[in-house]
């Protein structure tokens, strides 16, 4: 059974010394998920995904196990369904009697905020990086910060900036 949760209250249910937390899909859905769960203060112990290719690897520094892994835990596991094949591991999940099932639904949101950020960064440094080829100025080592806010927002809420490395030479 699907838990449903609010993303607010999320961090305060799973972050304890009794509970793991677990990934089911160590893919992009996966990648994204671990980036929100991060933003909010939640740890992943494990990618648990059944690609042999994947199995005994690290996922954005995470171990990826398989079942056999996940299956000697003893602590409480609250395990996310991060892959597009949910009508396929919802039932492997419930066979195993496993309780703290979610999907990542309520997840999308924060991911739909990492992804706005990590496109805003990409797009900005691409124009940069424009603006600096076509000064004819040389990229190679030092940095600058740049600092961007979406249209509209607040002062006190001005916060986005990124850095880049580069050394000025004509």
């Amino acid at each position: 059974m699907i838990l449903n949760y609010s993303i607010n209250s999320l961090a305060d249910s799973l972050n304890s010394k009794n509970k793991v937390t677990i990934l089911r899909g160590a893919g992009t859905l996966g990648k994204l998920a671990i980036i929100a769960l991060n933003k909010i203060g939640i740890k992943v112990d494990y990618f648990w995904d059944m690609d042999p290719k994947k199995k005994g690897l690290k996922y954005c520094g995470i171990d990826v196990v398989g079942n056999e892994t996940i299956l000697k835990i003893k602590k409480e596991l609250n395990i996310f369904i991060c892959s597009n094949y949910f009508s396929i591991i919802l039932p492997e999940l419930e066979k195993y009697k496993f309780k703290n099932i979610y999907d990542c639904y309520e997840l999308k949101k924060k991911i739909s905020e990492v992804w706005v950020e990590l496109r805003a960064d990409y797009v900005l440094g691409l124009w940069i990086m424009k603006k600096l080829l076509e000064d004819k100025i040389l990229i190679l080592g030092s940095s600058i910060r740049a600092a961007y806010n979406r249209p509209f927002t607040l002062p006190s809420s001005r916060r986005n900036e990124v850095m880049f490395r580069i050394d000025w030479k004509n």
